[in-house]
């Protein structure tokens, strides 16, 4: 039987040792796929270039545009830069309300080499997305809350029962 997809969060920004990452989080009937959509290498041109040097890394920063209506969860589960992460492994999923209306999402598994391992990144409102609402006259915090009470709900909708009942909520 083919893995169905079933829900998209569009963003999560990540922060890695080299720079912020942002990935899609795609729900399927079997696992999590982050999909890598964008890496900057900020962080280590920072630290060698200060200011400068962030800049320059925003600027040249990867953005890889992809295609989810038509590629299947088992291609993307392919690309070494997205990570996959079965329902079976995880241990824990927690929604945390963090600064300014935005929320915190960690993800905690255990790996094939039987390690846990804990994502955590921020619910991040996509730029087009925060555009049109800040020009509809919506504020920073209200489209941040807004972003993460729909993601709280897609989760909710998505996530299998076994997943849900290691899951936190904020409310």
């Amino acid at each position: 039987m083919e893995e169905r997809k079933i829900a998209l969060i569009p963003r999560l920004t990540v922060t890695a040792v080299l720079g912020p990452k942002d990935y899609g989080v795609l729900l399927t009937d079997q696992r999590i796929i982050l999909v890598m959509e964008r890496s900057s290498k900020a962080n280590v041109l920072g630290a060698a270039f200060g200011v400068v040097g962030t800049i320059a890394a925003e600027a040249v920063a990867t953005e890889r545009g992809v295609d989810y209506m038509n590629l299947r969860p088992e291609q993307l589960a392919c690309d070494e830069n997205n990570l996959c992460i079965p329902y079976a492994s995880i241990r824990k999923v927690r929604l945390k309300r963090h600064f300014v209306g935005t929320c915190e999402m960690t993800i905690e598994h255990v790996r094939p080499d039987g390690k846990t391992k804990k994502i955590v990144g921020i619910l991040t409102v996509p730029d087009q997305q925060m555009d049109y609402k800040r020009g509809s006259g919506m504020k920073f915090d209200a489209i941040n809350k807004e972003y993460a009470m729909k993601a709280q709900e897609v989760l909710r909708k998505a996530l299998p029962p076994g997943v849900q009942q290691h899951t936190e909520w904020f409310e």
